[in-house]
């Protein structure tokens, strides 16, 4: 087998090809190349033995020892360099990204069930962001929050999360069972999303409707009071954005 002079880049460096290099003559690709291996593998000796003997060839050949001691010590010193940066990197990982929530509800305060209704009389919106911002907190993610009554801003406010969010948090009110605009939104969103609910809607008789919210979600949590959204949080931050999404049928 003979190689090319310069085509070293389209070969993967392996012991092998360092001596075919060698062989042929070309002392200096061998050269690289177990340079390239010790570096990937510092602790053989066969290839330190190999690099050794080969710089001592190419010593003899040129005649300048001073230039070959200099270029073993820069040598050495490159590669402890790749070391402790590889080492470093094991150590030390770069920071990960903070996982975004966005929380969505509807005016559940005056359309939800009996049992919303209730809790919202004596417990205000912002005392429920304040929970669910700490809790997001606690568990490295930032929370943001958007509430509101109408059907169309709630449908925009989904669209317009986008690939913003990595998961959304949703409680629609009674629009779990009219809203075809919220549901087809939903559907379009990238990201996993679980739906909400302070009361057990799914209790007969709750509503006596079929919900269309449910079947364009990826999962829902219902029947915990207030801390059905902590509780959501707390799911969340074990979602990826690789979560099966149910499709609506």
């Amino acid at each position: 087998m003979e190689i090319e002079s310069g085509k070293t880049a389209e070969l993967e460096p392996t012991v092998t090809l360092a001596r075919l290099y060698e062989k042929q003559g070309f002392l200096n690709k061998a050269l690289e190349i177990y340079r390239e291996l010790i570096a990937l593998e510092p602790e053989r000796d066969d290839l330190r033995q190999a690099l050794k003997g080969l710089e001592k060839r190419l010593g003899e050949n040129t005649g300048d020892s001073s230039k070959l001691r200099a270029a073993k010590i820069l040598s050495e010193l490159e590669l402890w360099k790749e070391a402790i940066s590889k080492r470093k990197k094991m150590l030390h990982p770069g920071p990960e990204k903070e996982k975004k929530i966005l929380v969505i509800y509807g005016n559940c305060r005056n359309s939800g069930t009996g049992q919303e209704q209730s809790l919202f009389a004596h417990v205000s919106f912002e005392e429920i962001e304040k929970e669910i911002r700490a809790t997001a907190r606690e568990l490295g993610m930032k929370a943001d929050t958007f509430q509101s009554g109408d059907e169309e801003k709630l449908a925009e406010q989904i669209r317009d999360a986008g690939d913003s969010y990595d998961v959304l948090i949703i409680d629609p009110g009674a629009y779990t069972y009219t809203s075809v605009l919220i549901r087809d939104a939903l559907l379009k969103v990238s990201a996993p999303v679980i739906e909400v609910h302070v009361s057990n809607i799914n209790r007969q008789g709750a509503f006596g409707k079929k919900p269309l919210i449910t079947g364009a979600v990826t999962a829902q949590l219902a029947g915990f009071g207030k801390e059905t959204y902590t509780m959501a949080v707390h799911a969340a931050a074990n979602m990826s954005g690789e979560e099966t999404r149910l499709q609506c049928k």
